[in-house]
């Protein structure tokens, strides 16, 4: 234990990362049980579900929200809250808009009158269907084809994507903020190689994508910092904001892992280890 309590709440979000089920607690007079099952959050119909929404990359959150809409009624605040055991306004925030960002929900109740408890009980949330998600989807593909090889999405190009749009798609209001949520262009609106497979005419446009590196923890430091080496022996400074995967951090030194490097600014410094994953 780090803190008094805070183990449990450690346990239910390593499980839900994990897309396993919740542990299950368990106490009387003389016992308390902590249950952990290897036993996946979604069953064989959740799965085919989501499968359909493949197009889409969605993320964990994203996925539990796709599952709690999938029977057509409209979802509310707090249940989105409840499946996904968000707590902060901003990330639930953040969620809600990359859902409508990708196409996937729709705000089916814009105005809702009473107090700021009660809002949150009034389903206004809706998912829409996989076939008409996909069809809003390659109506925005086909319009972009219309930039043609260009390097990246200038605001002309990105009026004119808008116009080959019909009025009820999820994309008209920002196709550029969709692109770039959907994983089609980064934030300065350049192609990402993802765009390739649907618009073979970006293919000169892309930006080479960099090579990983494979090493080991050399030191992990109590500050949320530490050193990699890499196979070749050289050093790469870290930060723990940069791990991809969980573990625990008193126990990541000498594993194994692969890695982006982003040189350093200055020569007397060095080169900077992101996006890690554990191997």
């Amino acid at each position: 234990m780090r803190e008094m309590g805070e183990g449990i709440l450690r346990m239910f979000d390593a499980m839900r990362d994990s897309e396993l089920v919740d542990p299950e607690l368990t106490a009387d007079m003389e016992h308390f049980r902590v249950t952990l099952r290897s036993q996946s959050i979604f069953n064989r119909q959740d799965i085919e579900w989501l499968e359909s929404y493949k197009e889409f990359d969605l993320e964990k959150n994203e996925q539990r929200v796709v599952l709690l809409g999938r029977d057509g009624h409209l979802l509310s605040t707090n249940e989105i809250i409840d499946v996904t055991g968000i707590v902060d306004t901003d990330d639930f925030r953040a969620l809600s808009e990359q859902l409508r960002r990708k196409g996937i929900v729709y705000n089916a109740r814009p105005k809702i009158s009473g107090s700021g408890g009660r809002k949150r009980e009034i389903g206004r949330f809706r998912v829409r269907p996989s076939k008409e998600a996909e069809q809003f989807l390659g109506e925005l593909i086909q319009a972009l084809k219309v930039v043609g090889s260009e390097k990246m999405l200038t605001r002309e190009s990105v009026a004119t994507v808008r116009s080959k749009l019909s009025p009820s798609s999820p994309y008209k209001e920002r196709p550029d903020l969709s692109l770039q949520t959907l994983g089609f262009i980064d934030s300065q609106r350049r192609f990402l190689p993802k765009a390739l497979s649907y618009v073979p005419e970006l293919e000169q446009s892309l930006p080479t994508t960099p090579q990983r590196i494979l090493g080991h923890v050399k030191s992990a430091k109590k500050g949320g910092y530490g050193f990699i080496t890499d196979d070749d022996g050289i050093d790469y400074f870290f930060h723990n904001s940069q791990l991809q995967d969980h573990v625990e951090w008193e126990r990541i030194e000498n594993l194994r892992v692969s890695f982006l490097p982003k040189p350093s600014q200055k020569p007397d410094l060095l080169d900077t280890a992101c996006n890690i994953r554990f191997i």
